[in-house]
C-alpha cells in the first residue's frame, strides 16, 4: 500500500525545499560577484540543503522500515490472535466434554452406590438367614446326638435283655 509520512517529516522536507528555493535565488544574484564572501555562503547553505535533504531522505527509509516492521508485526499478532482464538474454541469444547463425562460418571457413581446399598442389605438378609438356619440346624443336632445317645442305650439294654431272654428260653427247653 502507500505509504504517508508523519508530519515532522513532511515538515522538514518543506523547510529543506524553502530554503533550496531561497538559496537557489541568492545563488543566481551572486553568482554575479564569484569568490565573493556572499557566494561562499551561498555554497555552504547549497551543500547544508543538500545535507538536510539527504538527511530527509534517510529519515523517510527509516520511516518506511518502520512501518514494514509495523505491518508486519501486526500481521504476526493478527495471526497469533487468530490461532489463540482457535485454540480458545477447542479448549471449550474439551472443557464442555469433560464437564459432560464428569456428569456421566456422577449418574453412574450414584446408580453403583444405590446397587452397592442394595448389594449389603441382601447381604445383611442372607446372614439373618444363614444364622437361622446354623442355630436350627445346631438344635436339630443337638436332639439327633440325645436320641442317638438315647437309642444307643436302649439298643444295648435290648440287646442285653435279648440274650437274657434266650438264655431264659434255652433253659426252659431243656427243662
Amino acid at each position: 500500500g502507500e505509504r504517508f509520512l508523519p508530519y515532522c517529516c513532511l515538515q522538514r522536507r518543506f523547510c529543506c525545499t524553502m530554503r533550496v528555493t531561497v538559496l537557489s535565488c541568492f545563488a543566481a544574484g551572486a553568482a554575479a560577484s564569484s569568490g565573493s564572501p556572499v557566494t561562499k555562503v551561498i555554497e555552504l547553505l547549497g551543500s547544508l540543503a543538500a545535507k538536510v535533504t539527504k538527511e530527509g531522505d534517510e529519515e523517510g527509509r527509516q520511516y518506511d522500515k518502520f512501518v514494514e516492521w509495523c505491518e508486519d508485526n501486526a500481521k504476526s499478532l493478527q495471526h497469533e490472535l487468530s490461532n489463540a482464538e482457535s485454540r480458545k474454541e477447542e479448549l471449550a469444547a474439551s472443557i464442555e466434554k469433560s464437564e459432560s463425562d464428569i456428569e456421566e460418571a456422577e449418574t453412574e457413581i450414584g446408580e453403583l452406590s444405590e446397587s452397592i446399598s442394595e448389594a449389603e442389605k441382601d447381604l445383611e438378609r442372607a446372614k439373618e438367614v444363614r444364622t437361622a438356619q446354623h442355630n436350627d440346624w445346631v438344635n436339630r443336632n443337638a436332639e439327633l446326638s440325645e436320641t442317638i445317645d438315647t437309642l444307643s442305650r436302649a439298643l444295648a439294654l435290648v440287646k442285653k435283655n435279648v440274650a437274657g431272654l434266650t438264655q431264659v428260653d434255652v433253659q426252659a427247653v431243656a427243662k
